[in-house]
């Protein structure tokens, strides 16, 4: 009974080592693209709700696919007057995509704190520096992530009394817009490497 119970052991312990040493090649082929994981998520919605600590924000989904139709792109754009809350979503999103793994394509930071303390600066001189619009493009691998911000415009049109019409652009809140997309397979079937 003796010998019984220690070869019970044995087979034990030799499967644990077995699951152990072959558990992250099985993983490695259930591991999933981050495309197709965003696609799961966003897939049947086409309007989602953010909420941040200074009020919500509303975006619409949009998912672009490839020839092959696999999703390639998963982007939210939306617009809203209230800037504190468009601050911090971006921030917030950009602060997991680092987590994540993702590089800037430069140093966008420079003398700032923070990717809040940049976006809400950058809002500010919207309109005053000639800028209506700021973008910033973190990579990984084959994967881009882009955030942009820019002013949301209302164009009217002014009669003159002298009879010369003229346009009049109204500033009417911000529009914002974050973007995942995997660059391989935006090329699809069709894209080559470039070597040089």
């Amino acid at each position: 009974m003796r010998k019984n119970f220690g070869s019970k052991i044995f087979l034990k312990l030799l499967f644990v080592v077995l699951f152990i040493s072959f558990y992250p090649f099985y993983t490695i082929g259930q591991s999933k693209n981050e495309i197709d994981r965003l696609y799961e998520i966003y897939k049947d919605k086409k309007e989602i709700q953010l909420t941040t600590p200074h009020g919500t924000i509303n975006g619409g989904v949009v998912i672009k696919k490839n020839e092959s139709g696999k999703p390639s792109v998963v982007l939210i754009v939306g617009s809203s007057t209230n800037s504190d809350a468009i601050v911090a979503h971006l921030a917030n999103t950009i602060n997991m995509k680092l987590k994540q793994g993702y590089r800037p394509i430069k140093n966008y930071l420079g003398g700032h704190d923070s990717y809040s303390g940049l976006i809400d600066l950058n809002m500010f001189f919207f309109n005053k520096d000639g800028n209506d619009s700021f973008e910033m493009a973190f990579t990984k691998g084959n994967m881009r992530f882009l955030v942009k911000v820019g002013i949301n415009y209302i164009i009217t049109l002014n009669k003159s009394i002298y009879g010369l019409d003229s346009e009049y652009r109204q500033v009417n809140g911000y529009t914002w817009r974050i973007e995942t997309a995997d660059t391989k397979r935006e090329a699809g079937s069709e894209g080559t490497e470039f070597v040089f």
